[in-house]
């Protein structure tokens, strides 16, 4: 008979040549899960329309919200109708096309409203769209 020889040697490394391949599956999985805070500008109720219209790019929008309160607020900032008007015209400079998406409530003043479009106007954003809700019928 053969002698055979007993193999007790345990390894005891840890493998580390797939460490990387994890780590960047992990990497994915967070940016794929991770939700980012999207603009959320005040609590408002849009008046009804008729009929309603989207703008194809979404970068050229610079929403401006007004509550019933008569609170402005841009990039979830609030503005007074001057500062506003400031921060049109700067986004004015780096996109030309921009439209001012105005989202005002159903019940915000009209004095506001008015006084946001005089500054839309003073800060050279002419483009303006009244956000609203397709009438249910």
């Amino acid at each position: 008979m053969g002698s055979f020889k007993r193999r007790t040697k345990v390894d005891t490394s840890i493998p580390s040549c797939s460490l990387a391949d994890m780590a960047f599956l992990l990497l994915i999985f967070f940016m794929v899960t991770t939700a980012f805070k999207t603009e959320e500008g005040l609590k408002i109720v849009l008046p009804q329309a008729e009929m309603t219209k989207k703008i194809q790019k979404k970068q050229d929008i610079q929403h401006v919200w007004v509550n019933r309160a008569g609170a402005i607020s841009v990039n979830d900032l609030p503005v007074s109708p001057y500062q506003m008007a400031q921060i049109l015209n700067k986004r004015l400079q780096t996109t030309p096309a921009m439209v001012v998406g105005l989202r005002a409530d159903s019940n915000a003043p009209y004095n506001v409203v008015n006084e946001i479009l005089e500054n839309c106007r003073i800060a050279g954003a002419y483009r303006v769209q009244f956000a609203t809700q397709k009438r249910k019928q």
